[in-house]
């Protein structure tokens, strides 16, 4: 999942807006949900294509949410070498991609020409696809599975509201919300199930959602008493584990939550915390905050335990910020973490990547050329399992923000007819003995 923390042009309002509003409650708009945990059809967009998963479609699931068949886990390997790809724009300034997929498809939101609208844009093959919107001006895609689904949000013709949104096939179709509120998609399985949350606004806040072919519920917050009437549902995986944020009246105390089978449980950490992906084995990534306003340290949780990961740089009470965004299979982690002290100069992100809890700045593996064209990798959004990472990067001193390919340096035939300039070797030669020694 992930577009969420790099909105763009024309479409920041909208993504930021959208995506973290049942937390805050900042999109507007009072009343009452109307479902209270109830299962409805969509009010609008009922005809969705996505197949509801039989029960023999999603495997078994253990007691933290993972495959049961593949809780065997390798240990993750992090190549030192990558192939850096600037994946363009629709003819604006601006770009993001937000997730990839392990076929290689990248999705995300790209300004048009004259950056005078923000589209969902897939990126597969060299091609740069505009998916285009509800009717409206605005859109942006957040999440696309293995077979190519892809969901997100859209403005509806004029403008006036925004609906979670599923791209498949061809088709663009408006998945509905809850009496009229505004809504998002952040998530989607292989099986088709789809995650996101609606806004009620004022002090209710957001509530989560979970589609499963045209039937939406309303996932429950947390009843333990500590005040949760709310939340945000930001990733699911093939297991059907949901996990995301909920959210106390007001949005005056957030926290990381993940339901199984629609039941929900609060993971461990601070009391604003929220947790953004969510990986086959059950391992989960997002934030445990310090801060009101989305300002935390990355963490990582296994179970309902949480584990903090340490960031580039320090504040002045030796607090890392920064956010786990993405997790693959073999437990790679990426995000963003904080540069520079943010008590002194906020805010300057960079993207990263952990090996357990330690960090590693993605922009110190970039070729020399990309670096010194003025390149700086700001976000890692995804991570697929073959360790393609996929985010945001800008450009100094233009200020452009362009959507991003990392590719790992894995076999030496990435060396072979020229390929080793993309990796920074000076020849081929040097580019084999890498891959074969990892010096």
């Amino acid at each position: 999942m992930k577009n969420l923390a790099a909105p763009v042009g024309s479409l920041s309002r909208l993504t930021l807006c959208v995506a973290l509003a049942a937390l805050l409650g900042a999109c507007g708009g009072g009343g009452d949900s109307g479902l209270n945990g109830r299962e409805s059809s969509a009010e609008s967009g009922s005809a969705a294509p996505v197949a509801p998963a039989s029960p023999d479609a999603v495997p078994d699931i253990n007691s933290i949410g993972a495959v049961a068949v593949n809780d065997t886990a390798k240990t993750p390997t992090h190549p030192t070498r990558y192939a850096y790809t600037d994946l363009g724009t629709l003819g604006g300034t601006r770009s993001a991609a937000g997730a990839i997929n392990n076929t290689g498809q990248i999705v995300g939101n790209s300004a048009l020409a004259g950056d005078s609208a923000t589209h969902a844009t897939l990126w597969s093959g060299g091609a740069v696809t505009d998916l285009g919107t509800l009717g409206g001006t605005n859109s942006g895609a957040n999440d696309i599975n293995n077979a190519g689904q892809i969901v997100g949000t859209s403005y509806l013709a004029g403008d006036a509201a925004t609906r979670a949104t599923l791209w498949s096939g061809g088709t663009v179709t408006d998945l509905g919300t809850v009496d009229g509120k505004p809504s998002f998609a952040a998530g989607i399985n292989d099986a088709g199930q789809i995650v996101g949350s609606y806004f009620i606004g004022g002090v209710e806040g957001g509530r989560a959602l979970l589609w499963d072919g045209t039937t939406m519920t309303e996932l429950a917050a947390v009843s333990n008493g500590g005040g949760f009437i709310g939340g945000a549902a930001f990733d699911i995986n093939n297991a059907g584990l949901v996990v995301g944020a909920s959210a106390t009246r007001f949005s005056d105390n957030h926290a990381a939550t993940m339901w199984i089978k629609a039941d929900p449980t609060l993971l461990g950490g601070s009391a604003d915390s929220v947790a953004y992906g969510v990986n086959d084995r059950g391992q989960i990534v997002g934030m445990s905050g310090f801060h009101p306003g989305f300002l935390g340290q990355a963490a990582s949780w296994n179970g309902t335990t949480p584990t903090l990961l340490t960031g580039l740089v320090a504040d002045e009470l030796g607090r890392y910020p920064g956010a786990g965004l993405g997790i693959n299979n073999a437990g790679q982690i990426v995000g963003r973490s904080a540069a520079t002290n943010f008590a002194t100069s906020c805010c300057d992100w960079h993207a990263v990547l952990w090996n357990g809890t330690t960090p590693t700045d993605l922009n110190t593996l970039l070729d020399a050329s990309t670096a010194g064209a003025g390149w700086v990798l700001v976000n890692a959004a995804d991570i697929n399992d073959k360790g393609w990472i996929v985010g945001m990067a800008r450009k100094s001193p233009t200020g452009e923000e362009h959507a991003y390919l990392l590719t790992p340096l894995t076999d030496k035939e990435q060396c072979k007819k020229g390929g080793w300039h993309k990796f920074g070797f000076p020849n081929q030669g040097q580019c084999i003995q890498f891959v074969n020694t990892g010096k």
